[in-house]
């Protein structure tokens, strides 16, 4: 849930936090139906024999990197590869932004026409420059968690997907306790991504602003290149006669 909000706030949402959960809860959030387990397999498995439907859980951070530990190794044995295939871990990561660097994106979205936020440039800047390559996982990063009052809606969620995959006959790759959320560990404060600090804001700001200065130093002048092109035009003109 914290990486769906984030990832709707890198796509041009403006809600906030809070409201993301409320419309999460009564199941009016998109994320809400997309991604409800039961709906989700029912619909594509509607035609098929539940053997043939197959789940691959996702381990949870920091677990072992054994045979129940990888996700990878899950994966083959879904699809009946043999890992051996690609012997070498991937040092890829999917980081999430921290709490000032997802409520800087959201005020921008609220400054920026909407317009420009569904234009393929703001894909460009925003999500990959800026989301993906300036801010995910950087040492200072402060993540966005579930607030601790949500987590017995989560739970319960969790339990109803558990109850109805161990009762449905479907393949099930991984530990079905996988799904369960799991807690922060109990000495770290909740922060709550609504209250963030404004130099927390400003210092990704400044972040956000050196990235984009050194993008667009990078980028050729448009008015240099008009004046290439109408040259090249020209000497080509003046060949061909």
């Amino acid at each position: 849930m914290p990486a769906a909000w984030q990832e709707s706030i890198k796509q041009g949402r403006t809600w906030s936090y809070a409201r993301f959960l409320r419309k999460m809860a009564t199941g009016k959030q998109w994320f809400a139906r997309a991604m409800d387990l039961p709906t989700v397999l029912s619909t594509w498995g509607a035609h098929l024999p539940p053997e043939r439907v197959h789940v691959v859980t996702v381990p949870p951070s920091g677990a072992a990197r054994g045979r129940e530990g990888m996700l990878w190794l899950r994966f083959c044995e879904a699809f009946g590869i043999d890992p051996e295939w690609a012997p070498l871990d991937s040092e890829r990561a999917n980081r999430s932004l921290g709490i000032p660097e997802t409520e800087l994106i959201r005020k921008l979205n609220k400054r920026l026409d909407p317009e420009l936020r569904r234009d393929p440039t703001y894909d460009k800047l925003v999500r990959e420059l800026l989301a993906q390559q300036r801010f995910s996982g950087g040492p200072a990063t402060k993540p966005v968690r579930l607030p601790p009052e949500w987590y017995d809606w989560a739970e319960e969620r969790a339990e109803l997907w558990i109850d109805w995959l161990e009762g449905s006959g479907v393949h099930v790759v991984g530990d079905v306790d996988d799904l369960r959320p799991g807690k922060p560990p109990e000495d770290e404060r909740w922060r709550d991504p609504g209250k963030v600090r404004s130099r927390l804001v400003l210092k990704a700001g400044l972040d956000a602003l050196d990235a984009m200065t050194r993008e667009a130093a990078r980028r050729p002048d448009p008015d240099q290149q008009l004046t290439s092109m109408v040259r090249q035009s020209a000497e080509r003109l003046r060949r061909s006669r």
